[in-house]
């Protein structure tokens, strides 16, 4: 599953915003069958301006699959890359 979420500023505020899913998921629900327990392993990163979104969603993927590796059922967060540095100003002189 892939959630976008516009607006997040920060990655501690995404890190947060994913904790809650995974908690509300972690919670067992009862069924007919019993008791259900589920987990849930999220990978969450930011977007750059004009990044691909196969590269954002590359860098999730891999927070998500370090999250299993790491003992499943949690939060683990990849930085996106610094952004590109800026082109020098020009100044004409006259």
């Amino acid at each position: 599953m892939l959630v976008l979420l516009y607006g997040v500023q920060d990655l501690d505020n995404a890190v947060a915003i994913a904790e809650k899913i995974r908690l509300a998921i972690e919670a067992p629900f009862p069924s007919d069958a019993g008791q259900i327990n589920i987990t849930i392993s999220i990978g969450a990163t930011l977007a750059q301006r004009d990044e691909p979104i196969d590269a954002i969603i590359a860098r999730a993927d891999m927070a998500m699959f370090e999250a299993k590796r790491e003992g499943r059922n949690q939060v683990i967060q990849i930085p996106p890359p610094p952004p590109p540095p800026s082109a020098p100003e020009q100044r004409i002189h006259a």
